[in-house]
């Protein structure tokens, strides 16, 4: 029974991680492959880490997971936060580069009103 609980969360882990893989190569713009990693590293981490608990048991091995999802967990959303917001200054700093998106509506360049 325990072997085949911590087959079901491996596998579930394993399918979301393949689910973002696959979304990220079809994407091409950053933030967008960057809202992918969040099932990948929250959800895939959370149930591979939950399969070795529930394989191995509160052993060494099982502590260690559980502090990897809490580190994984904890660390996650501040580097997709400190990502996103140097994507954001980079594309603001240079508007020219192709990742940077539509330019915004502004007044014209010469100064001249219509």
């Amino acid at each position: 029974m325990r072997d085949g609980f911590s087959i079901a969360l491996l596998a579930i882990g394993l399918a979301v991680i393949l689910a973002s893989c696959l979304g990220m190569a079809a994407l091409t713009d950053a933030l967008d492959r960057l809202h992918l990693l969040t099932p990948a590293s929250t959800i895939g981490a959370g149930a591979l880490c939950a399969a070795v608990v529930v394989h191995e048991g509160l052993d060494a091995s099982g502590v260690s997971a559980i502090l990897l999802a809490a580190a994984v967990g904890t660390a996650n959303p501040l580097i997709s936060h400190a990502t996103a917001r140097s994507i954001a200054v980079r594309r603001q700093a240079d508007p020219s580069r192709p990742e940077a998106g539509p330019p915004e509506a502004g007044p014209p360049a010469n100064g001249a009103s219509k």
